[in-house]
């Protein structure tokens, strides 16, 4: 004699809550990895900022701070940070309005399956009810986790491609000369 597989009312409502939870800790994923990306690019648009600022307007060697102002635009082309932080903060927000809108959605359409379901003619049609609605729930957020994942993945394969050698940068780095003050050549006489 086989077992019954169970209530389904408590495995939409199970697979429901497990969806959720993995869309609150993907949302948090791609939130810090926004946050990091984004306190880089900060930090890498500062020194060249002003680093130019600096050499504009202060003596110091040039060349120095023309390195560094270099290095940091070559750090951020080299790791995609630039990319990644729309990648991320893309993915943050997609995740978070889908979550948004599920919940909305669940809240708003509960109400009258609940309503069905104190009436014990209507009690099996409200049980149908909610198990659809878990279940639709459920699907969209699993499916938007996957399509944002596949993007990241997208993205991800397309920043490595970059680090290829074979192809040209895409990110002009700025000319040493410019950073040096001009100096006139002085005219000699014949």
């Amino acid at each position: 004699m086989s077992e019954p597989l169970g209530d389904p009312v408590a495995a939409a409502q199970d697979r429901f809550d497990d969806a959720i939870k993995d869309g609150e800790k993907a949302l948090e994923t791609y939130k810090k990895e926004a946050k990091l990306a984004k306190s880089i690019a900060y930090t890498l648009k500062g020194i060249a900022l002003f680093g130019g600022l600096v050499v504009a307007t202060v003596p110091v060697t040039a060349v120095i701070l023309g390195f560094i102002i270099a290095a940091a635009v070559l750090l951020d082309q080299l790791f995609s940070n630039f990319g990644r932080l729309i990648v991320y903060t893309e993915a943050a927000h997609a995740i978070e309005r889908t979550l948004d809108r599920i919940k909305a959605n669940h809240t708003h359409e509960i109400i009258p399956i609940i309503d069905l379901n104190l009436k014990p003619e209507t009690q099996s049609v409200a049980r149908r009810m909610l198990i659809a609605l878990l279940r639709d729930s459920t699907k969209v957020i699993r499916d938007e986790l996957a399509r944002v994942k596949k993007a990241i993945t997208d993205k991800d394969i397309q920043f490595l491609s970059t680090l290829n050698l074979d192809s040209k940068p895409n990110t002009a780095l700025p000319k040493v000369d410019a950073l040096m003050p001009s100096v006139e050549s002085p005219q000699v006489e014949q």
